[in-house]
């Protein structure tokens, strides 16, 4: 899962948040499995940063972190 998915599931006011929302409802149903990133996560989290999403943000990476179905890639050295 990129940053933009991420942003646009979160953000009700994001323009691509109904399709974000169809397109991840697809994806269970064909059990498909989403991957992440840390940088991923942090990029998301950094934009949405402002006191009216502060809140959501914190619970949105919580509950990625302890989805099962979620792998999140470390990032290492190798990476960058």
């Amino acid at each position: 899962m990129d940053t933009a998915a991420g942003i646009a599931l979160v953000n009700v006011d994001d323009d691509f948040h109904p399709i974000a929302k169809q397109v991840r409802v697809k994806l269970e149903q064909d059990n498909y499995r989403l991957v992440t990133s840390y940088f991923v996560l942090l990029e998301g989290a950094d934009s949405l940063t402002s006191v009216r999403f502060r809140h959501q943000t914190i619970n949105l990476l919580n509950r990625l972190k302890g989805l099962a179905g979620l792998p999140v890639i470390e990032v290492i050295k190798n990476l960058i």
